[in-house]
C-alpha cells in the first residue's frame, strides 16, 4: 500500500473493506456460465412452480448484492512477492504489512468472513449459490498470481425487507476497527526505496504505539558473486 493508507491504518487502527463492485474486476460477485445453465435444475427443490420466477430474479438480486459486500484483501506467501510490490505500490515509497491468516480471522468481527480465493474456469466450473459469500470468493484464472486471502463482511438487509438489498454505500466502504497489535508481524518498506524512508515509517509507527519492526524489503538483498 501507498504511505497515506499504512498512515490511515494505524492512526484510525481500522481495516478498510472497499465495496465490491469498486475493486476494479466486473466479474466480483459473478456466476460461471455453467452455474447459471444449471439452476433451473438446482432450484427445483424450492417448488415447481417457484423456478421460473428464481430464475429470472436471482441475476438482479447477486448483482445488488454486490452493493452491500464489503471485501479487504491480502496476498498469502511465505516470501514477498516482486511482483505485488509492482502491481500494488505507486512508487517506491510503499509499504507492505506482514500477518497470518489466523491473526487476521481474529481481530475481525464475528459477522466476516475469512477465506481464501480460489481460481477457477469461468467457463467450465461451477459456484455454490446458497452461500451468499460463495461468489465473492472465486475469480477467473488470469488472477493466480494474487494468491488471495479475503475478509468479507455483509451488510444484507433483513429477510423481511429484501426490497432495500443492494442500497448503495455512499462511502464506498466500510473501516472496521481492529486490534493492530494482533494484527501485524511485522512492517516492510518497499524495496529501492531509500534509508530516510525506513527512518520515516520507523518513526511513524513508533508515534501511534506500533512496536513491531520495520524491516527493509528483502528485494534490496545484495547478490552474491
Amino acid at each position: 500500500m501507498g504511505f497515506a493508507k499504512f498512515v490511515s491504518l494505524i492512526a484510525n487502527r481500522s481495516l478498510f473493506f472497499c465495496r465490491s463492485d469498486l475493486l476494479g474486476d466486473p466479474f466480483e460477485g459473478s456466476f460461471p456460465q455453467k452455474s447459471v445453465e444449471k439452476r433451473p435444475e438446482v432450484y427445483k427443490k424450492i417448488g415447481k412452480d417457484k423456478v421460473a420466477y428464481l430464475v429470472d430474479a436471482i441475476p438482479g438480486m447477486f448483482k445488488r448484492q454486490r452493493l452491500s459486500t464489503y471485501v479487504n484483501c491480502w496476498h498469502m506467501s511465505p516470501h514477498e512477492s516482486a511482483a505485488m510490490w509492482k502491481l500494488y505500490s505507486k512508487s517506491d515509497e510503499a509499504i507492505a504489512v506482514q500477518s497470518t491468516y489466523r491473526r487476521l480471522l481474529s481481530v475481525l468481527p464475528p459477522k466476516a468472513f475469512v477465506g481464501l480465493v480460489k481460481y477457477i474456469d469461468y467457463e467450465k466450473e461451477t459456484i455454490d449459490e446458497w452461500n451468499t459469500f460463495s461468489p465473492f470468493v472465486y475469480k477467473r484464472r488470469s488472477f493466480e498470481h494474487e494468491r488471495e486471502v479475503r475478509g468479507i463482511i455483509q451488510d444484507l438487509p433483513p429477510k423481511d425487507n429484501r426490497g432495500e438489498t443492494g442500497k448503495e454505500d455512499p462511502l464506498c466502504g466500510k473501516s472496521i476497527e481492529v486490534d493492530l497489535h494482533h494484527l501485524i508481524e511485522r512492517v516492510y518498506v518497499a524495496p529501492t526505496s531509500g534509508p530516510w524512508y525506513s527512518n520515516l515509517v520507523e518513526e511513524v509507527v513508533r508515534k501511534y504505539g506500533i512496536t513491531q519492526p520495520v524491516t527493509r524489503s528483502s528485494l534490496d538483498e545484495q547478490p552474491i558473486w
